[in-house]
């Protein structure tokens, strides 16, 4: 048998994925690695550094590959030589009378559960295939390649009404010719905080972890994103939280040692004015803060372009949240794709000078992402008196005498779940025994988190529990 012959399969059972009435995307067959082995392909001898290189080269001139050569089958992915006949991750393969069909080889393709949660727990094919139907299906869109690739065509295929699909491609998603602030990489950052614990709360027995779910795609939905050129205000402009930008603005001293500073997620000491996205100055603003704003770059074109791609994910979330464990392995893969899809549009190594290249939209994205999160803080500190001690990313943390985390939890039912922008436990530890990463500096303690399912199986309830000797 040979790679033409499998590519066959997919005309004969009619494989692919219906997007529209009028269209589909290709068919994909995917081959097991006991299959690739039956094919002639040593799999022992694919490298992990560079899995899809190593397969071109394991699988020139075996008879998989070209006898489907002969009979006239073509393969994509050639490179620089285009009479190469070998086979990558993904490869495909077609003849001029036909459409061609994705051959994927799945031992080319990372098993880990950060890369492809589908195939971290050693699936059965049929387990594979429902897994990815699955996926699919809640998406409405079929995993292509990788995280990336598919997250920036599903953007393409969520467009809005008002564009066309020439607009949409052309205009919306051309790539970005504007970089941040000339040279000035930190735009925007993650928090990476912590404090030492009051007098009353070192008096508390736990620490409990959550992480917010879906924490850069939750703010997604009300967010204006930049689109074209942006306009350059050397004196500075009159700020508009609805105009996306960047600002350039002296920064006042924290005026709030409790939480994190949304002026200053990493506790920087600065020699000078710093640029920031709109959401971060919208919501110093809201937080009382008025740094005057020194020079501006702002993008008179703009709108809420993501929206349906957002959708998309919100509803695959909700949808894929069973007990059904390939449920939630699809679940987890869409959470890989969306994570890898903020990344990507604002990666000058995967993306820059491609369509949706946008470091500007990725930058909005993660300044209103920590901008929600200050927002729920200053919202649960005023509510009920309980600070974080920490917040690294989308992780927060709290003192509690509640051994329970869920119990425990500060911020209420409606903050509280697996949905985008919630909290859910994960992970806890003794607090006496966690001090040593609440120092005033950056968090490194997640790695001493005992992981919120393991900690409610069995938590300390006594003075005498192991874990605090």
């Amino acid at each position: 048998m040979h790679v033409g012959q499998v590519a066959e399969l997919a005309y004969t059972h009619h494989i692919g994925y219906q997007l529209t009435a009028k269209f589909a995307e290709p068919g994909q067959i995917w081959i097991t690695e006991d299959a690739c082995s039956t094919f002639g392909i040593d799999v022992e001898a694919i490298s992990r550094r560079d899995r899809a290189k190593s397969l071109r080269q394991l699988t020139e001139g075996i008879d998989f590959v070209t006898l489907a050569v002969n009979e006239g089958w073509s393969l994509g992915g050639a490179g620089e030589d285009p009479n190469a006949h070998r086979l990558g991750s993904w490869t495909r393969v077609y003849r001029e009378d036909k459409r061609g069909v994705m051959i994927a080889l799945i031992p080319g393709m990372g098993a880990g559960p950060d890369e492809m949660p589908i195939l971290a727990d050693e699936p059965t094919p049929a387990q594979i295939a429902r897994r990815l139907q699955l996926l699919a299906d809640a998406l409405r869109f079929p995993w292509k390649i990788n995280a990336g690739v598919t997250a920036v065509d599903l953007m393409l295929q969520t467009r809005t009404k008002k564009w066309s699909p020439q607009e949409w491609k052309e205009v919306v998603f051309a790539p970005s010719t504007s970089s941040p602030p000339f040279g000035i990489g930190d735009v925007e950052s993650d928090f990476d905080w912590s404090r030492t614990p009051t007098t009353e709360e070192e008096q508390c027995r736990y620490v409990h972890a959550y992480d917010r779910g879906g924490s850069y795609v939750a703010g997604i939905a009300g967010l204006e994103l930049p689109i074209g050129d942006p306009v350059h205000h050397p004196d500075g402009a009159a700020f508009d939280a609805k105009t996306p930008g960047y600002w350039l603005a002296e920064i006042p001293e924290t005026a709030d040692w409790r939480m994190p500073y949304v002026l200053n997620p990493r506790g920087i000491q600065f020699t000078g004015p710093k640029w920031m996205a709109t959401p971060t100055l919208e919501r110093a603003l809201a937080l009382g803060y008025q740094p005057e704003i020194l020079e501006a770059w702002t993008w008179p074109q703009h709108g809420r372009v993501l929206l349906g791609w957002y959708e998309r994910f919100r509803d695959a979330s909700s949808s894929l949240d069973t007990d059904d464990p390939d449920a939630q392995a699809a679940r987890n893969q869409a959470k890989v794709i969306r994570t890898h899809g903020i990344g990507i549009i604002g990666s000058d190594e995967h993306l820059k000078g491609k369509t949706a290249y946008s470091p500007e939209r990725r930058l909005h994205v993660l300044a209103k992402a920590k901008a929600n999160i200050v927002y729920r803080l200053q919202q649960i500190g005023e509510k009920t008196g309980q600070w974080p001690l920490a917040v690294a990313t989308d992780t927060v943390l709290y003192a509690s005498n509640d051994p329970d985390p869920v119990t425990a939890w500060p911020g209420g039912p409606e903050s509280f779940g697996r949905g985008f922008g919630q909290y859910k436990p994960e992970g806890s530890a003794l607090l006496a025994e966690h001090l040593e990463h609440l120092n005033g500096r950056d968090y490194r303690g997640k790695r001493d988190l005992i992981p919120a399912a393991d900690w409610r199986a069995t938590p300390p309830t006594g003075a005498d529990d192991d874990r605090s000797r």
